[in-house]
């Protein structure tokens, strides 16, 4: 009673009993060869270092490039047909959405 009652309440606690406890393999005891990675040499670092600047240069490039095409179509001056467009559009679609909730 007094070892079930450790057990509940202390499970890290050692006690005696007859009872061996089983320990599981780590992963690394299981797959030793999965786990490993392969070791990096200095040209592959080296390599690595040098495409990465530049990647990275490209990426940002991209997005300036986006960024700009944006404001250059939204500092185009909006004409009254654009402007119709748009709430022609709007007009449409808050009438499709009153049928779908009349429905």
């Amino acid at each position: 009673i007094i070892q079930a009652s450790m057990r509940k309440y202390a499970p890290e606690a050692k006690y005696e009993s007859n009872e061996v406890r089983k320990t599981e393999p780590n992963e690394e005891q299981k797959n030793p060869k999965s786990n490993k990675k392969p070791k990096k040499t200095k040209e592959m670092k080296e390599v690595k270092a040098e495409e990465q600047p530049s990647s990275q240069l490209e990426k940002v490039m991209s997005k300036v490039k986006e960024k700009q095409q944006k404001f250059k179509e939204l500092s185009k001056p909006i004409t009254i047909e654009t402007h119709a467009t748009a709430l022609q559009r709007r007009v449409y679609l808050l009438r499709t959405e009153n049928d779908q909730l009349k429905l």
